[in-house]
């Protein structure tokens, strides 16, 4: 092995960090680990040095195929200590049986933990064409193949034995965890076995042990995870930690009768120690009938009221077994959730202050519908993770490594698996009328729980205070999904073969986290040690330690218990409504699929009465400060159904953060001119404390690391709704928040790698054009510094194929559509276009340039749908603004505008408005997706071109929008029956629309840009 220089180890130690430049690399390792990038890189080549010894002696031996047992005589040590283990133990009758099980058990974690090197290992074997081609003739499995001719070989074990000494030192470390962790479990049944007698098999004689079954659920503190105990005469569940909370919990459901709940919970035999516990098979039973149907859901109402009280979290479908008619909760670990994170980067700001500054909501539980989305090769896959289910077998979005036969190639693949139902569903499949029960029933048991509580707070918090002061609890410092990404990638060729190289992938947990500095070495042990990392706190207490009790430090101002009982005083019969609403629409998103509006562009009403229009649009901005949640005394943010997905097909409730798009940026706009029309003193509040939420948002640094620079998601859309708002309700200091938001703008086009309109340099482009056209000459310096820079940012970046422009990131592929694709980037560039010569005295657009960014938009176009595929190769097409003929009519609009000699003819505009007109009406009435979106791209056009015939017919087509629609609908119908509240899917942009068709010369138009 060569040695390494300086360069080439920082050179590789920032592609494993993923930060920005060496510089940062070099000070961010020599800060964590307090020595030098010199000795780091003495140390790497000591190791090369050691490799390279043993390389010069074994390496003839490599080729040995000599049949061997890869893992023979780490298992045979296994299987040895097992044997010596086990013999100590008479509970245990077939001592041998237990014996095969445990190893059984132990190679399936081996092989699942290591299956990323060993397929990454056979990629390399198959790069021998010899190999590949021997494999691909005889169609044979390619992993098989690869263990069978290559794996279980002599020479194989040396090769890895000389290149990943590591990876055998894990080995050998799990195994000694392994046999740790069992002989815990046995030692400890061993001094509780007459009480495990008494207590669950009390009417047996005889009871030995046959089996321990270690759960596929995260490990802690050594190697530990929850242990299903068979017995001869039923099963068990051992725990490596006390059930003093799963008691607490139960105990309450007791007394609850007390408060004249007429609901009777199932208990939980828990047989509880101080460091561990033991818990009964819970059996799932399905209900028999429509009465215990209903008995189910009622009582999960009731169940769901009681965890939003105890800021309960993370109860989702695995943590919940049906039991006839009682929902039983069996993991209760996730009590008074403590909204402390240490990576709070990942989160946008309005989510971020949601979990942290704001009580969680019932959704937050995580019993009602949720769904989590990935894109993987620009297709949405969503898994349904709620308590309340009800899919059949569906595709996970988490990804499992795999060797393909591709075109003759035999290529690494991350594919998606499938997850099964789990055993939280009561019957075994619904039906739409079951989720209207569902519905009712849930709200019942949910309202009742609440009012009692309404009825008997003083009584309820002492109840609460006493059973729950003092109690141990588990911490989430960060989603442990971070924590398993980290272990997977240390397990892959290119780091398990050097020690440092693990080190430095640990170390990115404290990149920006120096205040925190004792919480991350202990994460960085924790995950050294393969563990996921666990962390230990009390309810009666800030003070935060890891699992040995090495105390850290304190990241809150208010003990969990007191956060609970906190927020127990807060409840209001306005937050019961909120909470409920939040029910009803999770549960509508499972029960609504079809969200057709019935409206045609051919469906015209002259009449529109504006007293009625003007008195909806009033009651929707009620309804929307009535929905604010309260981060600060000073700022509000909402949650609201939001889109999930790239392709924007999945719909979910969470919060609906800053941007223009579904967040306060939209929200406030709307709000901003409805106060204007009503001089309603409630919306002037909440502009400003909607705005103030914003400011805040664009404070964070760390905001401008990620390029996220768009118009419609965001920070300068962000900015262009403050600056419209300020015209109307003056923003204190407004001319600072602008000045220095754009000065840091102007930090982040060396981590912009984002183009399009929503997200990128594209949207960058026409909020500086908007900003210049609202305050001009104020801020003109700065807007022409960004636009020259956002200009060049899409000309550098983008792929130039012959007569082609397109743009393309290792997480996109290139979309032709407006939102994210060419004709938002085109859009933007012949608005550019058109005021280029006045603001900088010369072309700034490259017209050779946009010819092909449209050539790429044109080659997309297939005539026989009439529509644009929305990324070639993929045979998708859309109906809506977003990625269909809606957006490319506004961006061609713009080109006629701005770039008039590339401009399309008459023909082209009448053949797409009448597409829009036959295929984007009638989908749902969103802007985005729907007949508002279609009508405001045909608007658009009108306006520009300034056809008064067509423009009077949009005028008579939102007449049957709104009567037929908005008026009847707007109280909770507005997608999939649920609440949206944003200006692009929602509420506030259906009242938007209604204050234009009142008044539009009043009203800035977002679509103007």
């Amino acid at each position: 092995m060569n040695k390494l220089n300086e360069n080439e180890a920082i050179n590789y130690w920032q592609s494993v960090l993923g930060v920005a430049n060496s510089d940062i690399t070099k000070k961010h390792l020599e800060r964590f680990f307090n020595i030098t990038i010199a000795k780091m890189v003495q140390s790497v080549n000591e190791e090369r040095k050691l490799i390279s010894k043993r390389e010069e002696t074994s390496k003839d031996k490599f080729i040995n195929n000599e049949e061997y047992d890869f893992f023979e005589k780490e298992f045979k040590y296994l299987n040895d200590s097992l044997e010596n283990l086990l013999e100590k133990y008479n509970f245990i009758l077939d001592k041998l049986s237990m014996r095969i099980s445990l190893l059984k058990q132990f190679e399936k974690m081996t092989d699942s933990e290591f299956s990323h090197f060993i397929i990454d290992e056979a990629r390399l074997f198959y790069e021998d064409e010899k190999n590949g081609t021997n494999v691909i003739s005889t169609s044979e499995d390619p992993l098989s193949y690869f263990v069978k001719k290559r794996f279980h070989t002599k020479g194989y074990r040396l090769e890895c034995e000389t290149y990943y000494p590591h990876f055998f030192e894990l080995i050998n470390e799990n195994i000694n965890r392994f046999l740790s962790y069992i002989k815990e479990v046995l030692d400890n049944v061993s001094f509780d076995f007459n009480e495990i007698k008494d207590v669950y098999f009390k009417k047996y004689n005889n009871i030995i042990l046959e089996d321990i079954s270690l759960g596929d659920g995260d490990r802690h503190k050594k190697g530990k995870s929850v242990a299903a105990l068979k017995f001869s005469k039923g099963k068990i569940f051992y725990k490596p930690r006390n059930g003093d909370l799963d008691v607490a919990f139960f105990r309450l459901l007791s007394k609850l009768s007390r408060f004249n709940l007429n609901y009777e919970f199932r208990d939980l035999v828990i047989l509880n120690r101080r460091d561990h516990s033991y818990f009964e098979e819970v059996p799932y039973v399905q209900t028999k009938n429509n009465a215990e149907f209903r008995e189910y859901y009622e009582k999960l109402g009731c169940l769901l009221g009681i965890l939003y009280t105890l800021n309960g979290t993370d109860f989702h479908n695995e943590n919940i077994i049906a039991c006839g008619n009682n929902p039983m909760l069996i993991d209760l670990e996730s009590l008074f959730h403590s909204n402390i994170f240490i990576n709070e980067n990942i989160y946008d700001k309005g989510f971020y202050d949601l979990l942290k500054q704001s009580d969680p909501s019932v959704i937050d539980i995580g019993i009602l519908p949720k769904k989590i989305v990935k894109n993987f090769n620009n297709e949405d896959i969503s898994l349904e993770i709620g308590g309340i289910g009800g899919e059949e077998v569906k595709a996970s979005p988490f990804k499992y490594s795999k060797l393909n036969i591709q075109n003759s190639e035999i290529i690494h693949s991350r594919d998606f698996g499938l997850n099964q139902v789990n055993q939280n569903n009561p019957v075994s499949k619904f039906s739409d009328k079951d989720y209207e029960i569902i519905n009712e029933c849930l709200k019942k048991g949910f309202i009742l729980f609440y009012q009692t509580v309404l009825q008997n707070r003083e009584e309820y918090l002492s109840t609460i205070e006493k059973l729950f002061g003092n109690l141990e609890i588990r911490v989430i410092l960060r989603p442990t999904y971070i924590y398993s990404k980290l272990l997977s990638l240390s397990k892959n060729i290119y780091i398990i073969g050097s020690e440092a190289n693990r080190d430095v992938l640990f170390s990115k947990l404290a990149y920006e986290r120096w205040d925190q500095l004792d919480f991350v070495k202990s994460e960085y042990n924790q995950l050294k040690q393969n563990d996921i990392p666990f962390f230990v706190s009390n309810t009666s207490s800030l003070d935060i330690s890891d699992y040995e009790n090495n105390y850290l430090g304190k990241l809150s101002d208010s003990t969990p218990l007191n956060n609970a009982l906190n927020k127990i005083k807060k409840m209001t019969s306005d937050d019961l409504t909120n909470q409920v609403s939040l029910i009803d629409q999770a549960i509508n998103l499972k029960r609504y699929k079809d969200v057709s509006t019935g409206i045609e562009f051919a469906k015209k009403e002259k009449d529109l009465n504006l007293q009625s229009m003007l008195s909806t649009a009033e009651g929707i901005g009620e309804m929307i400060v009535n929905r604010a949640v309260e981060c600060s005394e000073d700022t509000i943010t909402w949650v609201s159904t939001v889109l999930q997905g790239k392709e924007e097909v999945e719909f979910g409730i969470g919060p609906v953060g800053n941007d223009l798009y579904l967040g306060n940026a939209g929200i406030s706009l709307y709000l901003t001119y409805l106060y204007k029309k009503t001089n309603n003193k409630a919306f002037y509040v909440a502009v400003q404390k909607a705005n103030n939420y914003n400011i805040e948002f664009l404070k964070q640094e760390k905001l401008y690391e990620h390029g996220n620079v768009g118009y419609y998601n965001g920070s300068s859309g962000i900015i262009i709704s403050l600056a419209v708002s300020n015209l109307h309700i003056p923003i204190p200091n407004f001319n600072d928040v602008v000045t220095v938001s754009l000065e840091r703008m102007r930090r982040l086009f060396d981590e912009c790698q984002s183009f399009d309109i929503l997200t990128g340099t594209a949207g960058l482009i026409s909020s500086m054009l908007c900003l210049e056209k609202l305050y001009p000459g104020k801020y003109t310096n700065q807007v022409k510094e960004l636009l020259l820079l956002s200009y060049n940012h899409l000309f550098r970046n983008a792929v130039i194929d012959g007569d082609i422009a397109y743009w393309k990131t290792s997480n996109t592929k290139a979309y032709t559509g407006y939102a994210h694709g060419n004709a938002g980037i085109i859009s933007a560039l012949s608005r550019l276009a058109e005021v280029e010569e006045e603001l900088f005295g010369f072309k700034l657009v490259d017209r050779n340039f946009a010819s092909k960014i449209l050539t790429y938009i044109d080659n997309n176009f297939d005539k026989q749908q009439g529509l644009w595929e929305t990324i070639p190769g993929t045979n998708r097409y859309s109906k809506g603004w977003c990625h269909g003929p809606q957006g490319q009519l506004i961006a061609q609009t713009n080109v006629k505008l701005g770039l008039p000699e590339l401009s399309k003819n008459d023909e082209f505009f009448k053949d797409i408005i009448e597409k829009i007109k036959n295929v984007g009406f009638g989908n749902n009435s969103t802007i985005c997706h729907g007949d508002l979106g279609s009508l405001k791209a045909i608007e658009y056009y009108a306006k520009k071109m300034k056809d008064k015939k067509l423009l009077l017919d949009c005028k008579e087509v939102f007449g049957s929008i709104y009567n037929d629609v908005l008026s009847v609908n707007w109280k909770g119908n507005i997608i999939s029956n649920t609440e949206s509240l944003g200006l692009m899917l929602g509420v506030a942009g259906w009242g938007y629309e209604i204050l234009q068709h009142i008044d539009y010369d009043e009203m800035f138009d977002f679509f103007d840009v």
